[in-house]
């Protein structure tokens, strides 16, 4: 069965009889793919990690932290960040 949003999921978990929660690996990804289209703006991938610690319920935003790893992407926006900032071009 194809889920197409979160509703669906849920949806489906409450069918089952499943408690509605949304497990760590949804969260986990949308927290990822929240932060890879922030590009490399420091500025604003800094009010979105701030901001999905919000939404994610976190009590502090190092906790936020935890759900991130490297992906691609993500570490595509870190080399141009840092070329741009060292006037050199990305690997």
């Amino acid at each position: 069965m194809l889920m197409d949003s979160i509703e669906d999921y849920l949806a489906v978990r409450r069918a089952a009889g499943f408690a509605l929660t949304v497990d760590a690996g949804i969260r986990h990804r949308f927290a990822v793919r929240a932060l890879e289209c922030m590009g490399g703006d420091r500025r604003r991938i800094a009010e979105q990690v701030l901001a999905l610690s919000t939404y994610l319920g976190h009590a502090h935003v190092a906790d936020t932290y935890w759900y991130l790893h490297a992906t691609p992407q993500l570490m595509r926006n870190i080399a141009d960040a840092c070329a741009g900032a060292s006037g050199g071009v990305a690997p």
